[in-house]
């Protein structure tokens, strides 16, 4: 087999290694999590083969196994799926957002992940979206007619 591109980091084969032993699971275990061969996860442990979005993108579903830290070796090994949007500085949102699109344009496959993902969230996610959305717009209107009373009232 042909070895494709790798990524800057090419330790992504002992990252994968170190999360399947954190769950302390067999290749075949971990592998029949994802509906993969446990040859599949062997090729990518070996470095032979490089883990695709669909790959990435079931290791986070099953596993909560962050992309980042598989391909790059940045941030934590798993995401903490207790976070909310609570925990989420919005003021700096406009920075990270700027950060990421340079990010991006550096890296195709970080573009594809981030476009991809965005997609898959979109998709599964509409209805929970489009409640968020609801629920902030009606706030924004009651702060629109708070601050409309409180302006009636001063004068």
């Amino acid at each position: 087999m042909r070895k494709k591109h790798l990524p800057a980091n090419p330790d992504y084969g002992l990252r994968l290694k170190k999360i399947r032993e954190i769950y302390e699971m067999t290749q075949k275990e971990f592998a029949a999590n994802i509906k993969l061969s446990s040859s599949a996860i062997s090729e990518i442990e070996a470095q032979a083969n490089y883990p695709g979005y669909t790959f990435l993108a079931k290791l986070y579903e099953n596993y909560n196994v962050s992309a980042n830290y598989l391909l790059f070796d940045v941030g934590p090994p798993l995401l903490d799926d207790n976070k909310s949007l609570d925990d989420f500085d919005f003021e700096d949102k406009e920075e990270s957002i700027r950060n990421i699109l340079i990010e991006m344009e550096q890296s195709p496959l970080l573009t594809l992940s981030v476009v991809a993902y965005a997609e898959n969230f979109l998709r599964t996610n509409r209805e929970l979206i489009e409640t968020d959305k609801a629920i902030r717009l009606r706030e924004k209107q009651k702060k629109q007619e708070s601050q409309g009373k409180n302006s009636i009232e001063k004068k």
